[in-house]
């Protein structure tokens, strides 16, 4: 089953400085574990950047929290990373994705967590670390806020339900999902609010595989849908829609939902629930071929495409990261640009929906674009998704012609390019080719590489 990752919102058209939070001081990473072990106190870091959107949510909520900020102050020292304007310490201690929150003894680093949290969520993450737990694997309660002893259950139960999905024993794991979906929240509240982010890829499993999970989780939409049309419903039973809906392959539904909330005032509030199951508003709408009005949607257009391209590489860093220089030889380069490949395809999906949208930002996500440090490739990727978004002119050609130049085999591409703009009755006969791309080009750096 395809997984749709969560797209930030982070940056916009313009550079911003934003104000550190005061719980943070403003040391180097030596000067501050200097002090912290002066002092006898934890040292932590976090790793953010101007244009991250989580990072900047934390600053606006967990780190002005006043449990968080006295907790911090009595026992540790912080500071904030930037990856942009300290790259060498976000390189030594591998921060590849923000926001990125790394916990310190001495010379130490004890845990180390990534993504948004929140205050409770982060205080309870901190508790841990001081009392001396050992966090090799954060467990549920660290990213969602169920207790331990629940904690167990579920892992208990998904495990077991995981296994007999395998082992075709589809009664035996139904009775675990029903124990997840109905028992489990009646004792804790708390899971209510999570189980369907948890739970959504196994429902969609247990669907496509047997009948009777089907009817089950069908029933389970059916209620949730019946309180969000009462309008007793919250955000929670909006998470129960989504992820029932993604795990009965009922997405043309949601789609129907984006468009018929689109223009309301709470629909971004709305949209981030896409998020918590797994869904990007924006992916989704482009993999219905809704290229309009996934570009009238885009609010940050900036943010999206740099966070994209950012991507772009510390998802390529983090993947050699995770093997050895043995195991990188067993792989040849195809296999390491794929990941590559995939992020800056999205960021191009994102200038292509502002264009069919007419979106005045369309030019500046195009000039970043053109300006990435992998400019042959983006440039097959610019015709590639001109073509499916039907936005193709004359200066795909160009690209084509400068990519050419760097080395990439574009016969087929142009071949294709020439034939829909023959369709569509423009002229190619005087067009002189494009010149190669000038030099420079290969010391413009973007995000992430």
């Amino acid at each position: 089953m395809k997984t749709l990752l969560p797209l930030t919102i982070a940056l916009t058209l313009t550079p911003l400085t934003f104000a550190m939070p005061p719980v943070f001081t403003d040391l180097t990473f030596e000067d501050a574990k200097t002090k912290a072990a002066a002092q006898d106190k934890l040292l932590i870091v976090d790793g953010t950047a101007e244009w991250c959107g989580p990072c900047k949510q934390m600053d606006k909520t967990t780190w002005v929290d006043p449990n968080v900020v006295e907790w911090i102050e009595a026992n540790a020292i912080a500071i904030q990373v930037d990856v942009d304007h300290q790259r060498e310490t976000a390189r030594e201690l591998k921060i590849n994705a923000m926001p990125t929150i790394i916990a310190f003894r001495g010379e130490d680093e004890l845990n180390r967590f990534v993504g948004y949290r929140d205050a409770n969520a982060t205080l309870r993450w901190l508790n841990r670390i001081a009392a001396g737990e050992q966090l090799d694997d954060i467990g549920i309660q660290d990213h969602l806020g169920v207790t331990t002893d629940l904690e167990d259950e579920v892992d208990s139960r998904m495990q077991s339900a995981s296994d007999a999905w395998f082992e075709d024993r589809y009664d035996d794991g139904l009775a675990d999902l029903v124990w997840l979906w109905e028992e489990a929240p009646r004792d804790h509240p708390e899971w209510r609010s999570d189980r369907g982010m948890m739970l959504s890829d196994i429902l969609w499993e247990y669907a496509s595989a047997h009948e009777p999970s089907r009817a089950r989780i069908e029933s389970w939409r059916d209620q949730a849908t019946l309180r969000l049309q009462e309008k007793d419903g919250n955000y929670a039973d909006l998470d129960d829609w989504l992820s029932l809906s993604y795990a009965l392959d009922l997405e043309s539904e949601i789609i129907d939902w984006i468009i018929r909330i689109a223009d309301r005032k709470d629909s971004e509030k709305a949209f981030e629930r896409l998020s918590v199951i797994g869904y990007e508003t924006h992916e989704l709408l482009i993999e219905f071929e809704l290229w309009e009005v996934a570009g009238q949607m885009i609010r940050q257009p900036a943010t999206a495409i740099q966070m994209a391209l950012f991507s772009a590489g510390s998802n390529r860093e983090m993947l050699m990261s995770m093997m050895g220089e043995e195991d990188q030889d067993l792989f040849d380069d195809e296999f390491f640009d794929f990941s590559l490949t995939e992020d800056l395809y999205a960021a191009v999906e994102i200038w292509a929906a502002l264009h069919v949208a007419n979106r005045p930002e369309s030019d500046a996500a195009l000039e970043t674009l053109l300006r990435d440090s992998h400019a042959a490739q983006m440039r097959v990727l610019l015709v590639e998704v001109a073509l499916q978004a039907d936005v193709v002119s004359l200066e795909c050609l160009d690209w084509l012609d400068e990519a050419e130049h760097e080395g990439e085999d574009v016969d087929a591409l142009r071949r294709r390019t020439l034939r829909r703009l023959q369709v569509m009755g423009i002229d190619v006969a005087d067009r002189a080719p494009a010149p190669p791309l000038p030099k420079l080009m290969e010391k413009v750096e973007s995000p992430g590489y």
